[in-house]
């Protein structure tokens, strides 16, 4: 008895021994399931954000660029040229591919047209945008309501972007500042015959000693326009002007209608040199405003900064360079390396969904909207059937997938995640045979169903019938049994009433045809059933678009339409 305690003793120790070892293995093979399910998952997760960035991109590049269609007139080879154009400024550019179409359905609205001049437009308010705070809303505006006033072309915006760039860089002012004051005064500059240059050079002047254009705006223009009447009529005006720059009155017309600028630089040149005369000066010329005077007193306070404003816009705007270097200067901070970087990533990721986007046009949507018709066109029963099945199933999925990832049950789950995955891939690429093949299923499926109902209709249909039939007959023989009691009653009734003063009541038999069944037309049924599968036939055919009439198919059963119907689908996918 002691040896075979022993013995049991033993047996139990190595059980348990062996038990630890598969145990400690099993632990080990779960944590490296654990890795690769993470691993697997990372990776499927990471490609689905990938493919569904692409396709965004693709869409925003597309509804970016449908804004430059509304305003542009080209070919569709030009739109092409034009699209691939913004791709590559983009590429060297912080700017986005959706910023550079919105510079370019502004260039359109302006009037720019051609696809050289449209790229060109759109490049310089990029630069623009990078060299200074200015926005490229903002920019294309300003500069094309300035360039529109004073007659310029928009080809020169390069030319004016690196003028007001130079301005902002070398003197107290910003490029914002430049660009409101000169919208204000660019109507009477215009008419005073300034250039554009010039209209920068001044603006830059006083908006450097702090005159805001709501108020130096208004005290440029209105001293341009009567320096030009007093050029025009001669005068005591012309003399006041002519003596305030130094020179006679003839000396200072002459300059005033060749070179404009230079007469308006002499004048607040001479008004610097006066004082407190100033006013006086003001008050000969019938313009007293305050708001005026201080506005010029400061610019001609500020020594010669007027001469070097508008020289420093002339030469920038001759020389054309100042915007862009200051771009590229830009163009070589880390943040804009990183913006460039991003901008790459966009179009890798619309070249990605340029090439997705034809799938879901093709397969998916179509696919969709059959799905969404099928589920219409079903009873709100099934509807409901198919909600409830769809809940109970992902219930069941989430409870695995929570399971499987506290208690790492079983690794087959990391095949099982591959197996998914490639049959996703097989079904991307073998896309119209597959759709053909569940087209022939479902219908095979249907076309079961809808006999197996029939069978069962037409089976109970039978044991009813053999039911009611046999409860026919008993209630048929407790009829006769009971009328043939009452038949006998009523013959002994008539000989009783044969008796003097006596009269009974004969007893009326008994029927009881109102409790017995209907029996069913098996035969009525049937046909009535065989109608109902032609018609669910040829309307299932008819969405599956394939012409066969199932009325003359022989003996309209269901292997006769099965096999019709699998004839027409091989027929039909052949071709």
């Amino acid at each position: 008895m002691v040896f075979g305690g022993d013995a049991v003793v033993r047996i139990v120790i190595r059980a348990k021994d062996e038990f630890s070892k598969a145990f400690n293995k099993a632990a080990f093979s779960m944590k490296k399931f654990q890795k690769a399910a993470i691993s697997a998952t990372a990776i499927g997760v990471g490609i689905a954000f990938a493919f569904g960035k692409a396709i965004k991109t693709t869409i925003d590049f597309e509804t970016a660029f449908t804004g430059v269609r509304k305003t542009v007139e080209l070919t569709e080879k030009g739109f092409a040229d034009l699209e691939n154009r913004f791709k590559e400024i983009t590429k060297t550019t912080p700017i986005t591919f959706v910023e550079l179409s919105r510079i370019g359905e502004i260039a359109g609205q302006l009037g720019v047209t051609g696809v050289d001049n449209i790229a060109k437009f759109t490049k310089s308010i990029a630069d623009i945008t990078e060299a200074t705070e200015l926005t490229a809303e903002q920019a294309a505006l300003d500069f094309a309501r300035i360039a529109s006033i004073m007659g310029e072309p928009l080809e020169n915006i390069d030319r004016m972007g690196s003028s007001v760039v130079a301005l902002g860089n070398k003197f107290e002012t910003s490029e914002k500042e430049i660009l409101t004051f000169s919208q204000r005064i660019a109507a009477s500059g215009k008419g005073a015959g300034l250039t554009t240059a010039d209209i920068f050079g001044i603006s830059a002047a006083f908006t450097s000693v702090g005159i805001q254009a709501e108020r130096g705006g208004t005290a440029v223009s209105k001293t341009l326009d009567e320096m030009v009447k007093a050029v025009s009529k001669g005068g005591k005006k012309l003399e006041v002007f002519a003596s305030t720059a130094g020179l006679t009155s003839e000396q200072f017309s002459k300059l005033f209608k060749e070179d404009a600028a230079n007469a308006f630089e002499l004048f607040v040149l001479g008004l610097g040199k006066q004082g407190d005369n100033v006013f006086k000066t003001f008050e000969d010329l019938e313009l007293q405003d305050q708001r005026l005077v201080q506005s010029f007193r400061a610019v001609a306070g500020a020594g010669d900064k007027i001469t070097r404003t508008i020289g420093e816009s002339s030469i920038a705007t001759e020389e054309n360079t100042a915007l862009v270097v200051e771009a590229e200067k830009r163009y070589a901070t880390l943040q804009s390396k990183i913006d460039i970087a991003k901008n790459k990533f966009a179009l890798l990721g619309d070249e990605i969904g340029l090439r997705i986007v034809p799938f879901i046009e093709d397969k998916l949507l179509p696919t969709l909207d059959f799905l969404i018709e099928a589920w219409d066109n079903l009873s709100p029963k099934m509807q409901d059937s198919i909600l409830i099945f769809a809940g109970v199933t992902g219930a069941v999925f989430l409870l695995a997938g929570a399971i499987a990832l506290v208690t790492l049950a079983s690794s087959p789950w990391l095949l099982i995640l591959f197996a998914i995955a490639a049959a996703i891939s097989l079904l991307i690429i073998f896309w119209d045979e597959v759709v053909t093949a569940v087209q022939k299923g479902i219908i095979a499926i249907i076309f079961a169903l809808q006999f197996l109902k029939d069978s069962v209709i037409i089976t109970w249909a039978i044991i009813k019938n053999a039911a009611i039939l046999s409860w026919n007959l008993v209630v048929t023989a407790i009829e006769k049994s009971i009328n043939f009691i009452i038949t006998m009653i009523n013959g002994l009734i008539k000989v009783m009433n044969l008796l003097p003063g006596i009269n009974i009541p004969i007893i009326p038999k008994l029927d009881l045809s109102n409790i017995k069944g209907e029996i069913t037309d098996l035969g009525e049924l049937n046909a009535r059933l065989k109608a109902d599968r032609i018609a669910t036939g040829q309307e299932l055919i008819r969405r599956a678009g394939i012409e066969i009439n199932i009325e003359n198919v022989n003996g309209v059963d269901a292997e006769d339409i099965s096999r019709a119907l699998s004839e027409e689908l091989n027929l039909k996918q052949s071709t």
